[in-house]
């Protein structure tokens, strides 16, 4: 296979160019063939489902690297727009939580649950003690769960605006759960992440545009659904605090550990 242009470079992929509208997400060699067959099958079901996602075309191995290729996605991210016009932020938060509410109305059999996939990872965390791992353990099985598509990477930047309407990208780490904890993921990663490489003054806007998205966006995710409680949403952080400390994110650690403390 002839590629293209390298479009973009992730954690765990580059995405290239290719002929008749289509572009390879092209995982990294240390990534397992499995990974990429689950984004596939996960990319499938999301466009089966009729959300507003690229469509998938196929499954490749290309130079013992595993592939997948998806529709060519035309647009402007969210975050690029929130970047640019921040008196923006309640129109796009609220347009974020509407479509991850979208998502949240699927349900799915098939896929391991989130909380016995993921957050048995907690007892590899390095950074705590084995009391605080055995309370974030014991503090997960006392929450609710479900069987709800929940994307669990979901944040302004995953989401582009295109002539259609907005799309969402990247199904990684999608997985059946309980929406509560997608949603405190997404806290996670607007109020803590930061963009790479980013000056001080450019963290400092994404540190208080997020939060003020963040605050807008759970405000209307919760008008669309009643039932879900703040209280829960907030019990959900301090174990995907923990989860998150795996990924090791650059000037991540101390906020994670904050959260984790005042659980």
């Amino acid at each position: 296979m002839e590629l293209g242009n390298v479009i973009a470079r992730g954690r765990t992929a580059e995405l290239f160019d290719l002929p008749e509208n289509q572009v390879l997400k092209l995982f990294y060699d240390w990534v397992s063939p499995e990974t990429a067959r689950k984004e596939y099958e996960v990319s499938q079901l999301v466009f089966q489902a009729g959300l507003p996602v690229p469509q998938v075309f196929g499954l490749i191995n290309h130079e013992n690297r595993s592939g997948v290729i998806f529709e060519k996605i035309r647009g402007t991210t969210m975050l690029s727009l929130l970047v640019k016009k921040p008196w923006q932020v309640v129109h796009h938060s609220r347009i974020l939580a509407e479509l991850h509410h979208k998502i949240h109305q699927i349900k799915v059999d098939g896929f391991p649950l989130y909380h016995e996939q993921w957050l048995k990872k907690i007892e590899r965390v390095p950074d705590l003690s084995v009391e605080i791992k055995q309370k974030l353990i014991k503090q997960v099985a006392q929450l609710p769960q479900d069987n709800r598509l929940c994307h669990f990477d979901f944040h302004p930047d995953q989401v582009i605006y295109t002539e259609n309407g907005p799309i969402i990208l990247d199904w990684l780490t999608a997985s059946p759960g309980h929406p509560a904890a997608d949603i405190a993921r997404t806290q996670i990663l607007m109020t803590i992440g930061k963009p790479p490489d980013a000056s001080f003054s450019m963290k400092l806007l994404a540190s208080i545009l997020g939060k003020l998205a963040n605050f807008y966006y759970q405000k209307r995710y919760l008008e669309l659904n009643p039932k879900l409680s703040h209280a829960t949403i907030q019990r959900w952080l301090a174990p995907l605090a923990a989860v998150r400390l795996l990924e090791k994110v650059p000037g991540e650690e101390a906020s994670l550990l904050k959260i984790i403390k005042n659980s």
